[in-house]
């Protein structure tokens, strides 16, 4: 049992690997692409995720992925701050 934990463990590890080194990639061509292609350097991640560590860090991976480029494609998401942002998502989970 043991060693199934620590070899998810590991698996999860390199996908957040995979999204920070997609993410600093993104950041480095952000002066090239800048608002173009927000998702360019998040598919290879993705894929390279879903190849070696399985499909749980790569739907994680998926999921990350999606906020980030989201916000980084959207100039208004952006511009929000961060209680703003806090509660659009708390709104949206929570109706009523």
């Amino acid at each position: 049992m043991q060693f199934q934990a620590n070899t998810a463990l590991r698996s999860y590890a390199l996908a957040l690997l995979f999204f920070a080194a997609a993410f600093a990639l993104r950041l480095l061509i952000d002066y090239v692409v800048t608002d173009r292609l927000p998702f360019i350097t998040f598919f290879p991640a993705v894929l390279a995720a879903a190849y070696y560590s399985g499909l749980g860090p790569s739907i994680l991976l998926l999921l990350l992925s999606a906020i980030t480029g989201t916000i980084w494609g959207d100039p208004r998401a952006r511009a929000r701050s961060a209680s703003t942002l806090r509660a659009s998502c708390h709104s949206s989970l929570w109706p009523g």
